[in-house]
């Protein structure tokens, strides 16, 4: 009766090692093909338009003219 009191422990390490993998490998195949139906990608896309709007905001804001570094060698 000695491999009985091994046989959970035989069945537990093995499945608790598998199901964060396959957990990972899952979200990591969402992510890769539908990033939109994760918070992650939502979060990255929003990011993206957010620093692309503040930008433009910046840009009409400061038309600052930007010398040159050629400009400033001859100077």
């Amino acid at each position: 009766m000695e491999w009985r009191d091994s046989f959970l422990d035989l069945m537990l390490i093995p499945l608790s090692l598998l199901l964060p993998m396959a957990y990972h490998a899952w979200l990591w195949r969402v992510v890769r093909l539908h990033p939109m139906r994760t918070a992650l990608g939502i979060n990255s896309a929003t990011r993206r338009l957010w620093a692309m709007n503040m930008m433009k905001v910046y840009t009409q804001l400061l038309p600052l003219p930007v010398p040159d570094r050629i400009d400033q060698r001859k100077a």
